[in-house]
């Protein structure tokens, strides 16, 4: 890709599953976005920017990189019409949140990542989750299926707005609210 190149929109209308293998991209980027609107698929990037202001990334399974990212934010989308996944999120270090709108996961691996604020919208979490460093995570319209393990000690606000949850798990010492 052309070192100028600022944002890369990639939308893709398939019915089966899709890989999308990206080369090494430019340093800095303003906006990455992939839409796998109607199938799902795996995104592997040989080199992410040294900085990208805002990663979106519509029905992804897997996803992979070398080394730590850089993100100012991070949107991933799913939708329930799929089957749950198994998602982990590589390394990567989120200026502002991460957000996860209408995640359907078994699985959930955000251990490589560290950011200021973790928001879940209308999604079915089934347990298996490994938090990201945050501040702060919010559920909003959600739904959180067997044992969750503690949240993580960073954590200092915990919002929790119309979800349901079976098992609160341990609160970190330092919760302010």
């Amino acid at each position: 890709f052309p070192s100028s190149l600022r944002r890369l929109d990639i939308s893709v209308m398939a019915e089966r599953d899709v890989e999308i293998h990206l080369p090494v991209l430019p340093q800095q980027m303003d906006w990455i976005k992939v839409d796998l609107s109607f199938a799902s698929g795996w995104l592997d990037i040989a080199a992410l920017p040294e900085y990208v202001g805002r990663m979106e990334l519509t029905r992804i399974d897997s996803l992979s990189w070398p080394g730590t990212g850089h993100a100012g934010r991070l949107d991933l989308a799913d939708g329930y019409d799929s089957d749950p996944m198994d998602l982990t999120i590589p390394s990567l270090v989120i200026d502002a949140e991460a957000r996860l709108w209408r995640p359907y996961v078994n699985r959930l691996d955000m251990s490589a990542v560290a950011c200021n604020a973790l928001r879940v919208d209308q999604g079915v979490i089934n347990g298996d989750v490994q938090w990201p460093m945050a501040e702060s995570i919010w559920f909003s319209v959600s739904e959180i299926r067997g044992e969750l393990p503690p949240f993580p000690s960073t954590v200092r606000n915990l919002s929790m707005d119309l979800t349901i949850i079976s098992c609160l798990p341990t609160l970190p010492d330092g919760l302010l609210y």
